[in-house]
């Protein structure tokens, strides 16, 4: 611990953020490219690897123009880190700053951690200094050049697009395990012999009370522990990302070696004789899937709002750039080449979740011989892999969501720290936030539609909010003589890109609310 800045270089950098945005998107990506077609898919998920990149080069140097701002007094941002910390002349929070007040004990010794953002500053002296420059978070900077208002308007978009991902990780869990062990003493007995279960199939099937059953399981597990505290997980992580990178790997090159091998699972009405190419795979554009690929393309790609707190140890900042860009650019390629091999083998059997296409995969064993004992296991490994992550990641965004609202919600709400108001102010939000997701699986369980709604979100904290908040931090750099500097001054931000991304944004909002009229 010490004194000492945990800085990290490029390679962690890029692999934060990589870990950071494959998540439940992932699976729902082959539909698309089956709904949308090859090409179609392809270019959305260019198109939003583009404006990612573009916007996340925007909420950097908006960053580093209002923190100097903030430092040489030209802004002031009432009861944060940064009031107190950066722009004073002392280099530590002092036990009167309020944000110290609202996160510690009144004499807290030792370390202290600030919860604005993924701050964190040690004081456990009064000389000590801060172990990292902390990180100005958007809500902040939404604060500063928007006003209060806004802010609390950001807030609440932000907790319902990280709510839309609790949800879809509930769904997956009751898909994934209903498909893998469809528990037979839940559905009609003339049904039972050869069960197998997709709740995509609608509520009127056999398979709904299993959905129900695995659903009430999850709820079970991930509720409990959305109340306790989050311990140091760090080899279960490890674990769990080594098998991420396992599972994808496999979900690449099962179809395609399959297209030249396996003509059983191949999709109906595909070639007799390889390669096994779906019926309708080069049907490149269908016009009509447009909006959920653009949707769903940028939805997998959204980190913005986290760009400060993922830079913020970065220890090369002139590589800023292209560390970005190369984390953007693998994880597309990841996308494009999952989407590729399962459109091409799958076509129309390509299921909203990609993970149940394994359910009853045969690697080209016809009915009624046995499936090798390897092509169990990694069946069972992919369709069971993204179920059980969800169990881990599941407490831990519910924990995140719950600590912010109850930081950025007044004292007069939740009480002092250390008081019986404040307990039970932490109860509600976690409550709050961890079982409406739950709940709202029970309705909706179909991945698609989950996140084609949570895509609206993400656009606005995607797109419009960091053109937004980039274009308040030049307006008032240049007003108080502010110079932009490297590498944060580039092609990458200027008034062009930050308007682009801003239009882009809002007719991608507008083109949704008139999908949404059209189908009402």
């Amino acid at each position: 611990m010490g004194g000492e800045s945990r800085s990290y270089g490029g390679l962690v950098t890029l692999s934060i953020i990589v870990n950071y945005v494959l998540g439940v998107g992932l699976l729902a990506l082959p539909y698309v490219f089956r709904v949308a077609g090859i090409g179609l898919a392809v270019v959305a998920i260019v198109i939003g690897g583009i404006f990612t990149h573009i916007t996340a080069m925007l909420v950097a140097e908006a960053e580093d123009l209002s923190k100097r701002a903030l430092r040489n007094g030209s802004l002031v941002l009432p009861g944060s880190v940064f009031s107190s910390h950066v722009c004073s002349s002392s280099p530590v929070l002092t036990e009167t700053s309020p944000m110290l007040r609202r996160t510690t004990a009144a004499s807290a010794p030792s370390a202290i951690a600030v919860n604005s953002g993924d701050v964190e500053v040690l004081s456990a002296t009064a000389g000590a200094a801060p172990r990292l420059d902390p990180p100005l978070e958007v809500v902040d900077m939404v604060h500063l050049y928007y006003g209060p208002r806004v802010r609390v308007a950001y807030i609440i978009g932000l907790g319902t697009y990280l709510v839309g991902g609790l949800w879809a990780y509930t769904a997956i869990f009751a898909v994934a395990l209903g498909a893998a062990f469809p528990l037979k003493f839940a559905v009609a007995p003339e049904h039972r012999a050869g069960l197998t279960c997709d709740a995509h199939a609608g509520f009127e099937s056999d398979c709904e009370l299993v959905y129900l059953v695995y659903i009430a399981v999850f709820a079970a597990i991930v509720i409990p522990l959305s109340f306790v505290d989050a311990a140091s997980q760090w080899l279960v992580q490890i674990v769990l990302t080594v098998a991420r990178y396992v599972t994808i790997a496999m979900m690449m090159i099962i179809p395609v070696a399959a297209l030249y091998t396996d003509s059983v699972d191949a999709a109906p009405g595909a070639p007799a004789h390889p390669p096994h190419i779906a019926p309708g795979a080069d049907d490149l554009f269908r016009w009509t899937g447009t909006g959920l690929a653009l949707l769903t393309g940028l939805y997998s790609l959204v980190f913005q709002h986290s760009v400060p707190g993922i830079l913020a140890p970065h220890r090369n900042k002139a590589s800023i750039p292209l560390v970005l860009a190369l984390s953007i650019a693998s994880i597309s390629i990841l996308y494009i080449g999952l989407g590729i091999a399962s459109a091409l083998y799958f076509g129309e059997s390509t299921q909203p979740s990609i993970n149940v296409n394994y359910s009853t995969f045969r690697y080209g064993r016809a009915d009624g011989t046995n499936v090798p004992l390897w092509g169990k296991i990694c069946n069972d490994i992919i369709v069971l892999f993204p179920g059980i992550s969800s169990i881990s990641t599941y407490p831990l965004i519910a924990l995140t969501l719950a600590n912010s609202a109850l930081v950025t919600l007044p004292l007069s709400i939740t009480g002092a720290p250390g008081s019986a108001k404040r307990a039970r102010a932490t109860w509600v939000t976690r409550a709050a936030v961890a079982i409406p997701p739950v709940v709202g699986a029970v309705f909706v369980r179909n991945l698609t539609t989950i996140l084609s709604y949570a895509a609206i979100l993400a656009i606005a904290i995607g797109l419009v909010m960091p053109a937004g908040i980039w274009l308040g931090a030049v307006r008032h750099a240049a007003a108080h003589g502010i110079d932009r500097v490297a590498p944060y001054a580039s092609v990458f931000t200027s008034r062009i890109t930050a308007g682009t991304s801003l239009a882009f944004g809002v007719a991608c909002l507008a083109a949704f609310v008139v999908g949404l009229v059209a189908k009402s």
